[in-house]
C-alpha cells in the first residue's frame, strides 16, 4: 500500500472564499480572520491536513502518535514512501531502496540499523549492549578475554574488577588510546592509563587490591579527604558515605551511616564520631550510655534519642516533654495552655509567642517545621528560613521587597502604628504614647536626618533631607524665612521677618511705620515699636526674643496694668505691674508691699511672694499655687497655710528664705498641725525654711 508524495511541512491555507459549507479554495481550514498559532495544528486535530500519518510523521503534534521510522518493521515499510522515510543502508525491502544490501551481507555494518529490520545477529553484532541484548557478559568465575564486562548498576561482576581481568592488546601496543582502567598493561602494550600488572609495574592506575599494587600505590583507607580526591575511582572505589569526589555522586553523608555501615568507611571519608562510632581506629569515642558523653553534634543513626535532657532535643530529636505552669525550661518542652511563652517549643495549639522555638527534628509528631517559621516575623535579628515578612518594619529587611518601611508612612498611617513596631520619633511625633517627642520647630538640621517626612513635613527653607530637595539654603536670596526655626536657619540680617518674633529687633525705626520690627527712637514712638531701655512708652511692645537688646521682663515692668475689667483682666504671667485699681492675676509687684503678685526680675526692693492658701481651695489648686509661687524669682516667699488639711508634696529648688504661716486655733493642737504640715510639704535642696506658727 503506498501512500504517496507529499510534504509534511506544507502550510496550512487560509480561506479567503466561498461558503461556510464550501469555503475557497479548496481545502483551505483556516479563517483570515485568525492568527497563525490559532491555526496550528493540536494534538488529536480532526482537520484533515492535521490529521498524523500512522508511519514516520515528525510533526510535534504527531508524536507518540505515529510510529517512528527507525522502529519500523519491514512489511510497514513495504510501499512507504522514501519523502516520509528514507532508505537504510542494508535491509530495506522497498523497490526505491534498490542499493540497500541484505542484512546477512559481510560488509554490512548494523550500527545503525533497526532491530525490526535487521535482527540481532550473533555476539559479534555492534548492536549488542546498545539494542541488542548482550549475551556473553564476564563473570568472576568465567571471564574470558573476549566476554564483555556488565556496565548495569546491578551487575554481579564489579565493573572494577572486571576490566581488570582484560589485559591490553591493542595493535599500537604501548601507544593504544584507551580509556582510563580499560585493561591491565602486559609485556609491550602498556599504554597510558592501564591497570598495574603487579607490584614492579610503574606508571599505571593502581587498584583497590594493595597487595598487587606498586610499592607506590597507597592504601585507599589511608587516604585524607584532599589526598582521596587525587585518585580515580579505580584506584579507590567510591565510600558509600563521605566520599568527597565528584564521580561519587552516590555517596551519602556521613551524619547518615549507621554503625554498621561505618565498618567499611575510611576516618579520613568520615572522621571518627566522638560518641556511638566502632571503628577500632575510633577507639576513643565513648558509648551513647556513657553519663560523660555529649551527644549534641552526634547522629540519632548513631545514638538513637535519650530522655528529655538529651541535647538534641529540637534538633535532631523531637521535644516531647509538655511545659508545666512556671516551668523553667532547664530541657526542652512543649508550650502548653499552662506555659506558652518565652523559650518553649512552638506546638500547632501554641504558636503565637514570637520567642518559642521551632522543633528542627522533622519527626511526624512535631509541628510543621515549614509552618512553625512562617507564625515568625522576619526581621534583621531574626531571619529566620521561611519566616513571614511583616508589613511594616523600622529598617529594611533583606528578602522582604514588600515590607514598608516605618519612614514611608504619612502622618495617618503612622498615628496607627504601635510604637513597638515604630519606635517613637524625636521630633514631630502624633502618637499620644510618644509623650516625650519634641515639636518640629526645635529640631536642628541634624536631629531631621533621622525624622521621615511624615513627622516633621518638608520645610520650604533649611531642610537637607533628601526627600526636601525643593527646600531653599538660608542664604538664598528667595528664601522667605517667616515660618523657619532658628534651629534651621540663625537670624539673617535687619530683613529677617523673624526679627520681633523669633529674632531679635536690632534696627532702629526712621519713620513712623513699624513694619518690619524696629526699635523706639526719641524721634519715632509710633504704636508697636519695640520698646528700648532707655525709651519704651506704654504702647510700645517688648521683644520676647530670649537675647533681645531690652530683656522681655524687665520690659514688662515699664507696663502698668490698665484693662477695662480692672482685677479681673485676664493677662499673661508676668505682662504688667500691677496698679492700684488694676491687680489681675499674674501681675508684677508694685512695690515691696505688694501680695498676691509676681517679683519683677529687675526690682529694686525686697520683694516677697506673699500668697494665701485656705482650705476650701481644692488639693490640686493648692499644690499648682504654692508651685506656681516658688517658681518665681523672689527675695523671700511666704505662703499663709488657713487651716488646710489636703496632703501635697511640693519642691523648693534653688531658693531663698521661705515661710510658711500656719493658724492654729488651739495650742494642744500645735504638735499634731505641725507634724501634719512637714507630712503634707515635703521641702528639698538647700533652702532655709522656716515655720511660723501663729495664735488665733
Amino acid at each position: 500500500r503506498g501512500y504517496g508524495q507529499f510534504s509534511l511541512n506544507q502550510g496550512i491555507k487560509t480561506c479567503t472564499g466561498g461558503s461556510a459549507e464550501e469555503p475557497t479554495p479548496k481545502g483551505c481550514i483556516c479563517q483570515s480572520t485568525k492568527t497563525e498559532q490559532e491555526c496550528a495544528c493540536q494534538e488529536n486535530d480532526q482537520r484533515q491536513p492535521c490529521i498524523c500519518l500512522p508511519i514516520g510523521d515528525i510533526r510535534s503534534h504527531c508524536i507518540g502518535h505515529t510510529i517512528p521510522c527507525k522502529s519500523t518493521s519491514k512489511e510497514q515499510l513495504t510501499g512507504l514512501s522514501t519523502d516520509i522515510c528514507g532508505c537504510y543502508e542494508f535491509g530495506d525491502p522497498r523497490s526505491q531502496c534498490s542499493e540497500s544490501k541484505a542484512c546477512n551481507d559481510p560488509s554490512a555494518d548494523l550500527s545503525n540499523i533497526p532491530i525490526s529490520l535487521c535482527p540481532c545477529n550473533g555476539d559479534d553484532d555492534p548492536r549488542r549492549g546498545i539494542t541488542c541484548p548482550v549475551t556473553r557478559y564476564c563473570s568472576e568465575q568465567y571471564h574470558p578475554q573476549d566476554c564483555i564486562c556488565d556496565t548495569s548498576d546491578n551487575s554481579y561482576f564489579d565493573l572494577n574488577k572486571c576490566k581488570a581481568t582484560k589485559t591490553c592488546s591493542g595493535e599500537e601496543g604501548n601507544f593504544e588510546q584507551i580509556t582510563q582502567g580499560q585493561c591491565t598493561c602486559s609485556e609491550g602494550h602498556h599504554p597510558y592509563s592501564c591497570i598495574c600488572e603487579d607490584y614492579y609495574d610503574y606508571n599505571c592506575v593502581c587498584t583497590e587490591n594493595q597487595y598487587d599494587n606498586p610499592w607506590d600505590c597507597p592504601s585507599c583507607s589511608d587516604l585524607d579527604r584532599e589526598s582521596l580526591s587525587w585518585y580515580d575511582i579505580y584506584s579507590c572505589p567510591c565510600y558509600a558515605f563521605g566520599d568527597p569526589r565528584s564521580e561519587c555522586n552516590e555517596t551519602k553523608d556521613c551524619n547518615l551511616a549507621f554503625q554498621q555501615d561505618l565498618y567499611d568507611v575510611s576516618i579520613y571519608a568520615c572522621p571518627c564520631f566522638q560518641v556511638g562510632d566502632p571503628r577500632y581506629q575510633c577507639w576513643d569515642s565513648k558509648t551513647c550510655d556513657d553519663p560523660s558523653a555529649n551527644l549534641i553534634n552526634i547522629p540519632i543513626s548513631l545514638c538513637p534519642c535519650n530522655g528529655d535532657n538529651d541535647p538534641r532535643r529540637g534538633i535532631t530529636c523531637a521535644v516531647i516533654r509538655i511545659c508545666e505552669q512556671n516551668d523553667l525550661i532547664e530541657t526542652p518542652c512543649l508550650c502548653s495552655s499552662q506555659f506558652n511563652s518565652d523559650n518553649c517549643t512552638c506546638t500547632q495549639s501554641h504558636h503565637d509567642d514570637q520567642q518559642c522555638i521551632c522543633d528542627q527534628s522533622g519527626q511526624s509528631e512535631v509541628y510543621d517545621l515549614q509552618t512553625c517559621r512562617s507564625t515568625k516575623t522576619c526581621s534583621n535579628d531574626n531571619m529566620l528560613i521561611g519566616c513571614t515578612c511583616p508589613n511594616i518594619s523600622e529598617t529594611a529587611i533583606a528578602g522582604c521587597a514588600e515590607t514598608r518601611l516605618c519612614s514611608q508612612l504619612n502622618e495617618e498611617q503612622l498615628s496607627q502604628v504601635d510604637i513597638s513596631i515604630c519606635s517613637c520619633y524625636g521630633f514631630g511625633d502624633p502618637r499620644s504614647e510618644c509623650n516625650e517627642t519634641q515639636d518640629c520647630n526645635l529640631a536642628n538640621q541634624s536631629d531631621l536626618y533621622d525624622i521621615p517626612i511624615s513627622a516633621c513635613p518638608c520645610y520650604e527653607v533649611g531642610d537637607l533631607r533628601i526627600q526636601c530637595s525643593k527646600s531653599k539654603t538660608c542664604d538664598d536670596p528667595s528664601a522667605d524665612l517667616i515660618n523657619i526655626p532658628l534651629s534651621l536657619c540663625p537670624c539673617n540680617g535687619d530683613n529677617d521677618p523673624r526679627r520681633g518674633i523669633i529674632c531679635p529687633v536690632t534696627s532702629e525705626c526712621t519713620s513712623d511705620s513699624v513694619s518690619p520690627k524696629c526699635l523706639c527712637t526719641s524721634d519715632h514712638q509710633s504704636p508697636g515699636c519695640i520698646c528700648t531701655e532707655s525709651i519704651h512708652p506704654q504702647d510700645c511692645e517688648c521683644d520676647n526674643f530670649e537675647n533681645s537688646l531690652f530683656s522681655f521682663d524687665i520690659c514688662s515692668t515699664t507696663k502698668t496694668c490698665s484693662g477695662s475689667s480692672g482685677d479681673d483682666e485676664q493677662i499673661t504671667q508676668g505682662q504688667c505691674t500691677c496698679g492700684f485699681e488694676h491687680h489681675p492675676f499674674g501681675c508684677l509687684c508694685k512695690d515691696s508691699e505688694d501680695i498676691d503678685c509676681i517679683c519683677p526680675s529687675n526690682f529694686g526692693f525686697i520683694c516677697s511672694c506673699r500668697w494665701n492658701v485656705s482650705q476650701t481651695t481644692t488639693g490640686d489648686n493648692i499644690k499648682s499655687t504654692i508651685q506656681s509661687v516658688i517658681d518665681l524669682t523672689c527675695d523671700n516667699y511666704e505662703i499663709q497655710l488657713i487651716d488646710s488639711e489636703h496632703t501635697e508634696s511640693i519642691n523648693i529648688i534653688n531658693q531663698r528664705n521661705f515661710l510658711i504661716k500656719v493658724s492654729n486655733r488651739k495650742r494642744d493642737d500645735l504638735r499634731t498641725n505641725i507634724n501634719n504640715l512637714e507630712y503634707r510639704f515635703q521641702l528639698w535642696q538647700n533652702s532655709l525654711v522656716n515655720i511660723w506658727r501663729s495664735y488665733a
